[in-house]
């Protein structure tokens, strides 16, 4: 039967369904404190995402990154129409 590539200690859940000794329980207890920030860093990471004021921030910095984009591609457009006019006038 093929081994799970997994190791219990990417996953502290599925070790704690696995404690044989008290060394192992020690061990998850000395990454609860670790465990815990995550968790509540994605939490927070969350409640940040969610929010209409986050939203309309992410939404006006698309709006910005765009517009700086067309203004790039019109200010090539000028140069290579710019570029064109003078190589006419000099034939």
């Amino acid at each position: 039967m093929p081994q799970c590539a997994v190791s219990s200690s990417q996953f502290p859940t599925i070790k704690i369904l696995r404690v044989e000794s008290e060394q192992e329980l020690a061990e998850l207890e000395s990454i609860k404190d670790e465990v815990d920030i995550v968790y509540k860093t994605l939490e927070g990471c969350k409640e940040i995402t969610a929010s209409a004021e986050y939203r309309e921030l992410e939404r006006m910095r698309g709006k910005i990154r765009l517009d700086e984009a067309n203004a790039i591609r019109n200010a090539e457009k000028k140069a290579a129409k710019r570029n064109s006019e003078e190589i006419a006038q000099n034939y």
